[in-house]
């Protein structure tokens, strides 16, 4: 019977899957095929109106290019078109979105300006919109936004108490619920993890979570979102890799919450990181069940077709902000991060190719190989960084797969022995 094998640390523990998972698997696969005859499979989180698609990824572009309200005057008129659109739409779980994200947007501007009364505007926005409609599906997660904003920025810690309280009542299953038993504790945890360490010489890698709150990344079967298995993963990679003192480890984002892929880079260059790991979840752009497997990517201005269409998801940049990046790539080659990343790309995938079964409960797990192409996530890197996507969350057999713990904690031991076979070979050192 195929097993899942751990190799870290020498240690031989199984994760059987015996007959009930096997049919519990026949029938996701028979929910997997009703989803992509029903349209199931999608990459946004919701379709609607294109005009709030449209303000939508303008501020995530906004966002992740523009870190210090330099461009006032294209934020100015972000939020006229917000408030302009607010007005036409008709109620229902489009404007329901487009208030979120305007929320959001006075969230960004609070946060990029030190200013509180956007701050306060933000959440008392989040708080409004979970109020005026209960039913939608974004209604709990503004709720949590809000109690964030009243917690951190805001310091109101009565206003925390009744609002967590409010959140545990008219959510009693939400996932949100849960966070703050198990959260560390804000953008300020992953410095504490660092004290922990501080005093060794062990050389730092830094992984990166990609997306994260209301950036969801990559939408698939069965509703599977690729920022809650990064985040699983991740967490799990930073675990083995504690075990086998090889390194220190610090994760860009411990929760559920955005940070623009411009910080993430600049914190492992803060941090003097000696190796930066983004990991993702792939998608195909058509619904259809045979794009699949794992591959891994390092910055290059080069790309293939394919590479080309997994970019612009993940990069959310504005026509503007991608004619602006050429020369930047010609910096970034002219100070060798295209040459420093690659033998890191080649090496980690030969590990995980080396580590990984070759067959999972019946399913063969597929190879895809390294290749380059501009991932904005990392530029800037002044060190060896890749980008890890893993699997598609728009194949079944993948999702299937994905959808398991013991197969997410499999893929978690794999990344993390791959990396610890790296710093131990090639002796990285602190920077």
């Amino acid at each position: 019977m195929p097993y899942m094998r751990s190799s870290l640390l020498n240690r031989n523990r199984r994760y059987p899957l015996g007959k009930e998972t096997r049919c519990t698997r026949h029938c996701y696969r028979f929910f997997v095929l009703a989803a992509i005859l029903l349209g199931g499979v999608t990459f946004v989180s919701a379709e609607g109106d294109e005009r709030v698609e449209g303000v939508i990824n303008r501020l995530k572009s906004l966002r992740n290019t523009d870190a210090s309200l330099t461009k006032s005057e294209s934020w100015n008129s972000l939020k006229k078109q917000f408030d302009e659109l607010q007005k036409s739409l008709p109620q229902g779980r489009e404007k329901a979105r487009l208030l979120f994200y305007r929320a959001v947007l006075f969230e960004e501007l609070g946060r990029r300006g030190g200013d509180s009364l956007n701050l306060q505007l933000a959440a008392e926005s989040f708080l409004n919109l979970s109020r005026s409609y209960p039913g939608v599906d974004l209604a709990d997660e503004a709720l949590y936004r809000a109690i964030l904003l009243f917690e951190g920025d805001l310091r109101d810690p009565q206003k925390v108490v009744s609002l967590k309280e409010e959140l545990s009542s008219r959510f009693p299953h939400s996932e949100y619920r849960f966070m703050f038993s198990s959260q560390v504790g804000g953008k300020g945890a992953s410095h504490k993890i660092i004290s922990r360490y501080s005093s060794g010489i062990l050389p730092l890698v830094v992984l990166d979570p990609g997306h994260g709150g209301d950036d969801e990344g990559a939408v698939g079967i069965a509703g599977l979102r690729e920022k809650d298995l990064v985040l699983s993963i991740s967490r799990l990679i930073e675990k083995y890799l504690l075990e086998s003192r090889c390194c220190r480890v610090v994760l860009t984002r411990e929760r559920d919450e955005f940070m623009p892929l411009f910080e993430r880079t600049a914190m492992a260059n803060r941090l003097q990181a000696s190796l930066f790991v983004s990991i993702h979840i792939n998608a195909a752009e058509a619904a259809h069940d045979r794009v699949r497997g794992y591959e891994i990517f390092y910055v290059s201005s080069d790309a293939n077709p394919e590479a080309v269409q997994l970019v612009k998801r993940e990069n959310q940049l504005g026509v503007t902000q991608k004619a602006a990046l050429g020369g930047f790539i010609q910096d970034l080659y002219r100070r060798g991060a295209s040459r420093v990343s690659a033998p890191f790309a080649k090496a980690i995938f030969s590990s995980m190719k080396k580590e990984f079964p070759k067959v999972v409960d019946g399913i063969s797990l597929q190879a895809r190989g390294v290749a380059k192409a501009p991932f904005f996530v990392l530029f800037g890197a002044e060190m060896p960084a890749v980008l890890l996507e893993l699997f598609f969350v728009t194949n079944s057999d993948d999702a299937y797969l994905l959808s398991q713990p013991s197969f997410r904690e499999l893929t978690a031991e794999v990344i993390a022995t791959s990396i610890a076979n790296y710093v131990k070979q090639e002796s990285v050192g602190e920077r």
